[in-house]
């Protein structure tokens, strides 16, 4: 783990590459046989499947502490430059009130339903919502989202 990968956009896959090599924009953090497991391996952002093997890639230097793969209900979120990440509770962050899996894109991902989905799954007083998901490779997009993040009033 911890080998650094480029994106072959003409395969589509990824291969290892020099770390120094302005292209190697990945690290390779797991590999396992199932490809949804992936969202729960910190920094992960990226799921590439190949041979019966998936590996788990995440973007190069980015902390996986801060991710939000694995993030519960009880947890906090920073946002920074329009970017969430785990934080420490504290003064400015935003309380995880609940996190859903697997919620479909054809509602879209408008600010009114996710806070739908959310108030169907229990979580009372949404103030706000992130929805992201991991995918095969940076073109593609699936038609769900890994995860819905509820958040609640800034503390």
């Amino acid at each position: 783990m911890g080998s650094c990968l480029r994106f072959d956009p003409s395969a589509p896959s990824y291969r290892p590459s020099d770390c120094d090599q302005k292209d190697a924009a990945y690290t390779l953090l797991a590999v396992t046989t199932d490809a949804r497991a992936c969202i729960d391996v910190p920094g992960a952002v990226r799921a590439y499947t190949e041979d019966a093997k998936t590996y788990c890639i995440g973007m190069k230097g980015a902390d996986p502490a801060t991710s939000l793969n694995g993030i519960r209900s009880g947890d906090c979120v920073a946002v920074k430059a329009g970017e969430p990440s785990r934080s420490a509770c504290g003064p400015g962050t935003l309380p995880v009130l609940k996190v859903i899996s697997d919620v479909a894109k054809q509602g879209g991902d408008s600010a009114a339903y996710l806070a739908l989905r959310c108030r169907e799954a229990g979580a009372a007083k949404v103030n706000q919502t992130y929805a992201w998901g991991i995918s095969p490779n940076p073109e593609s997009a699936s038609g769900q989202w890994d995860r819905v993040l509820c958040l609640g009033v800034a503390i």
